[in-house]
């Protein structure tokens, strides 16, 4: 469970990656207040949604981590990682959820970045919702963004250039051009692949 880190630029130039900061060089101008707790811990808060009729068995780190500082934008904002193996035989796929809630307005997003050199991929702006308070509103969207299960376990081998600071780093690229970059913790994501696998091996 995340809090993000924004960083603003131009569409125009961001979008080739001239002239702005890269998400490593955003994050370390704040880190935050970053604990990065053993694989144990967060896969015992690993949640699962098992809806009768659904498709897919739903496991989420939504509860397992939680950065305290923000800058610009609510405490509600958050990114986590999903994990969905398919009922019928166990197939397995992962999603970046994140949820953007901020007072400037929309922000619309496009896509998911990730990897050296990067590679995105489109991002769904799967809800929204607005509330105000003495004149100041609160807008919150949430996206989804699909990452290639070799991916992720390219990001937690031991040799990995990711292991040097335990964070796999990503983007959401915006409309409006406020993008949002953050991290998943390593041990987070070994912590979901390692409950996705027990689970497909069940029903393979």
């Amino acid at each position: 469970m995340r809090l993000f880190l924004l960083f603003i630029g131009l569409v125009s130039v961001c979008g080739a990656l001239v002239g702005c900061k890269s998400v490593e060089q955003a994050l370390q101008e704040d880190p935050g207040n970053t604990v990065i707790e053993p694989i144990a811990a967060y896969r015992a808060r690993i949640t699962v949604e098992d809806d009768a009729l659904g498709q897919n068995h739903v496991f989420s780190t939504q509860n397992g981590f939680r950065r305290t500082n923000f800058i610009m934008f609510s405490p509600e904002s958050d990114a986590f990682l999903r994990g969905f193996v398919a009922k019928a035989d166990g197939t397995k796929s992962f999603q970046v959820y994140v949820v953007m809630a901020q007072t400037s307005g929309w922000m619309y997003p496009q896509g998911g970045e990730f990897g050296n050199p990067p590679t995105t991929v489109r991002a769904q702006r799967l809800h929204d919702d607005k509330y105000c308070s003495r004149n100041i509103c609160t807008f919150r969207e949430h996206a989804a963004f699909t990452v290639p299960e070799g991916e992720l376990r390219r990001a937690v081998a031991p040799n990995s250039p990711e292991r040097a600071n335990g964070q796999w780093l990503f983007r959401v690229r915006n409309n409006s051009g406020t993008h949002y970059n953050d991290f998943l913790p390593l041990n987070e994501i070994e912590a979901l692949l390692q409950t996705v696998d027990a689970a497909s091996a069940t029903r393979q």
